[in-house]
């Protein structure tokens, strides 16, 4: 019985080994390292409203895209902060004449 009893704890170590090694051989493997935060070809997803729906669509751009679209809105509300939003009216527009601020 002693002999029988060293093979089950024989059997048993190296069971366990097995199972200790697979799974992190396996998660190493098959996974895809993960994109830096400062890396601006990361994907990035956001929920974005479009004008006239209730229902969000998510939309995935690279992050570079993002910080892009961004900085160009803030350009755009700076420019009507500044130089002021200027509107024609129609009868003026046609002859050349002045505008109105709004």
């Amino acid at each position: 019985m002693g002999a029988k009893t060293l093979k089950l704890a024989a059997l048993a170590t190296a069971l366990g080994a097995m199972l200790a090694v697979t799974p992190g051989a396996a998660l190493a493997g098959g996974t895809k390292p993960k994109a830096a935060k400062d890396d601006p070809s990361r994907r990035v997803c956001r929920s974005v409203i479009p004008m006239g729906t209730r229902l969000a669509t998510r939309i995935c751009r690279p992050y570079a895209e993002w910080a892009e679209e961004e900085k160009a809105a803030q350009e755009g509300v700076l420019n009507r902060q500044t130089e002021g939003f200027v509107r024609m009216t129609p009868a003026a527009s046609e002859m050349g004449g002045a505008a109105l601020p709004h």
